[in-house]
């Protein structure tokens, strides 16, 4: 049993590196959804324009003449 207060601390931060772990795990193995350029400007509240115009701000990839956003790289983008 956790008897101090820094033993509990510590089980906590350890706890939290794990979980951290899973989700990014899970995160990995989920399909990313990929976004339309409109669907993108949408989600990262922009114009179409101003997202074609930062496009390489932005993880993306041309399917055909179309450029697609992958929803988690736009995630993983906002969050950093």
């Amino acid at each position: 049993m956790l008897s101090s207060k820094y033993e509990m601390r510590e089980f906590a931060k350890m706890v939290a590196k794990e979980l951290a772990k899973l989700l990014t795990a899970k995160q990995e193995q989920t399909p990313d959804e990929l976004l339309t350029a409109k669907e993108a400007a949408a989600f990262l509240k922009v114009s179409v324009r101003t997202l074609y115009n930062t496009k390489d701000a932005y993880p993306h990839r041309k399917v055909g003449k179309r450029l697609m956003f992958p929803l988690n790289g736009l995630i993983r983008t906002i969050n950093n």
